[in-house]
């Protein structure tokens, strides 16, 4: 019984020690300084709506309930709002020392952060700016490291149940994430060790990362830092030397992605799909990388893979505004570009060329990703059935529209410079200046015109301009100009010498073709029609001229060819049957055009006759007059000569 007295007695007596103890806890005093130190370091006010109670567990300490952050000069929705805030102070301010905050956890906070249209972003306290541009002189964008508030020395830190809401107006972008549970853990001040766990928009988010200067880091120096994270599939580890004061980093960054759409989701962005080739099914990014405290991000020995694509080289972006600012030069091996050929790609591309240019709308949603200058230089670029190789291009895009200037491509069998702009800007649109010197035809056509009756070699020019939400829509809409100059090929489909020789429309087909030395020609387009007056062709047994049009749009053909087979050599002589190539330019129809041929023997017969009327009347054309103009004159010239007679002899 004895025993049990004794321990009531102990557990009363400790009872007492600990009421004393609550009684010695500041608590008030602990909140003040709190505000005070918030205040300083964020330039908000901290608002207790509930009691301040001194607690003894898990350590001692202050539990303030419903707390709030809110602009110091008043206005404005709160910054955070919490349930709770649990306070641990050093032992020794229970006696009457120096009040020192060890652990500060906060309960169920809602987090709100806005940056609105003009940029200016609700968690900035007053001066950063001022502070983030004064720089300290030393060239290397670090801010020196400078004593942590004295009564505030953090051993533990905690967030738990949290909610971040996010949104930003001057970009469009908005972010969730929930059940928020932060840990840092920094003992006596040393490294610090902080997790993050959390829900954005749906997706998991972890953070594991060591700061081995915490005080630094947060009053506007730098310090060691290795972190890694993962947001859904997404992952990235970074080590080298960091700062919080405002954001700042330098050191080596390793990044994987399940595709550049999936991370952007992630990391809750409304970004649009890029296409196969640029990142649509994975993303990863490794480099040397520095963020400036000035909000700059720049690359140096960088290295980019997207869907197997892999690029190399340095870039600087600048974030703000409407989109991020990027200069980039880069350099690459061989890259694949599928989803930009201009009539589709893989087995089904012949098919959808038979049967006509694809109406699906196209993609441009990537076209406004970034402004600014992007310089690349690879082996070889394939896009469809078209390969480039090598290349020296530059990208040049600016809200929504992106300059492709090729400064060298080796392409189609010869060279191909000129420029490319896609246009998405309320719409699409698409221009086209290219220059191809020594290309094979056959597949410069059949690449961007799908046309492939038609070989040699030689140069081409063509310039473009089209309207359209699809690539029959742009056919449709063409405006333009070019020429060609060929030696050396065929025009597949039909045998003009033969067909010529023998008065044979059927000399047409797969298995012929006649060959020619030389061909040339020019041609307007207007509304999807081009047309031409002046194709001229040589061969050894057949010289042609011709004129008529060619419906891109339609793909179809509506020629009329005047072909002379075996003439002397000078010209004379020789067969001369108009031919006539209409349909499709898939399957075209020849014909011989023989009432032409009729028409032609009589307006020849007849002005043989007219030739011999004139001679037996005498008359002469000038030079530069028409027989009938001629015959006129002449006619007046007798009734004049009559008149005289008649009045001379009155």
């Amino acid at each position: 019984m004895r025993w049990m007295l004794r321990l009531a007695g102990g557990l009363g007596i400790l009872g007492l020690i600990g009421l004393a103890v609550l009684a010695f806890i500041p608590g008030e005093k602990v909140a003040a300084i709190l505000g005070e130190e918030v205040l300083a370091a964020t330039g908000q006010r901290l608002e207790i709506g509930g009691d301040v109670r001194p607690v003894l567990w898990p350590e001692p300490g202050v539990r303030i309930g419903e707390v709030r952050l809110v602009p110091a000069e008043g206005g404005g929705a709160p910054l955070l709002e919490a349930r709770a805030l649990n306070v641990g102070i050093a032992p020794r301010a229970i006696w009457g020392g120096e009040i020192r905050v060890t652990r500060v956890e906060i309960v169920a906070p809602v987090i709100r952060l806005h940056r609105d249209a003009a940029g200016r972003a609700n968690w900035a306290a007053p001066g950063a700016a001022a502070d983030r541009d004064a720089g300290d002189g030393d060239g290397d964008g670090a801010v020196p490291a400078a004593a942590v508030p004295g009564r505030i020395a953090l051993d533990a830190g905690r967030v738990t149940g949290g909610r971040i809401e996010f949104s930003d107006e001057s970009r469009g972008t908005a972010w969730l994430a929930e059940a928020v549970d932060l840990r840092l853990a920094a003992p006596g001040g040393g490294p610090a060790r902080l997790s993050l766990e959390a829900v954005l928009d749906g997706a998991p988010l972890t953070l594991e990362a060591t700061v081995d200067d915490l005080a630094a880091a947060l009053s506007g120096g730098v310090s060691p830092v290795a972190a890694e994270a993962a947001a859904g599939h997404a992952t990235a580890r970074f080590a080298g030397r960091a700062g919080f004061r405002p954001a700042m980093a330098e050191g080596r960054l390793e990044a994987t992605a399940p595709g550049i759409g999936a991370l952007l989701a992630a990391l809750g962005i409304d970004g649009p799909q890029p296409p196969p080739g640029l990142g649509r099914d994975s993303a990863a990014l490794t480099g040397e990388l520095t963020l400036t405290r000035e909000g700059t991000v720049h690359l140096r020995e960088g290295s980019l893979t997207l869907d197997g694509n892999r690029v190399t080289g340095a870039a600087d972006l600048t974030p703000g505004g409407a989109r991020p600012k990027l200069a980039a030069r880069l350099s690459a091996g061989e890259l694949a570009f599928p989803a930009l050929a201009p009539g589709g790609a893989g087995a089904g591309r012949d098919e959808a060329r038979a049967a006509g240019w694809p109406d699906d709308p196209i993609a441009t949603g990537w076209l406004g990703l970034f402004d600014g200058q992007v310089r690349l230089t690879a082996d070889s670029l394939t896009f469809g059935g078209t390969r480039l190789s090598p290349l020296d291009a530059t990208v040049t895009a600016e809200r929504s529209r992106m300059v492709f200037d090729i400064a060298r491509a080796g392409a189609f069998g010869g060279t191909l410079t000129g420029s490319f702009v896609a246009n998405g800007r309320g719409g699409f649109s698409a221009r086209t200046d290219l220059r191809a010197r020594g290309v094979d035809l056959r597949a410069f056509l059949s690449a961007f015109l799908g046309y492939d009756r038609l070989t040699g070699s030689g140069d081409v020019a063509f310039r473009a301009l089209g309207v359209g939400d699809s690539v029959a829509a742009l056919a449709r809409s063409l405006e333009g100009e070019g020429s060609l100059r060929l030696a050396g090929g065929e025009l597949k489909g039909v045998d003009l010498s033969a067909m010529l020789r023998f008065l044979d429309p059927a000399r047409v087909g797969e298995e012929t073709a006649t060959r020619y030395d030389h061909l040339t020609a020019s041609w307007t387009i207007a509304e999807g029609v081009m047309r031409t007056a002046d194709l001229t062709l040589e061969a050894p047994l057949v010289t042609a001229t011709g004129a008529g049009s060619a419906d891109i749009g339609a793909r179809t053909l509506d020629m009329r060819i005047k072909p002379v087979a075996l003439a002397g050599p000078e010209g004379q002589g020789g067969t001369r049957v108009p031919l006539r190539i209409t349909g499709p330019w898939a399957a075209p129809r020849f014909t011989l055009d023989m009432e032409a041929v009729a028409r032609d023997a009589l307006a020849e017969r007849l002005e043989e006759v007219q030739a011999d009327i004139a001679a037996d009347l005498g008359i002469e054309p000038a030079e530069g007059e028409s027989l009938e103009d001629a015959a006129k004159r002449r006619l007046e010239e007798i009734a004049l000569e009559e008149l005289e007679r008649a009045l001379g002899g009155e």
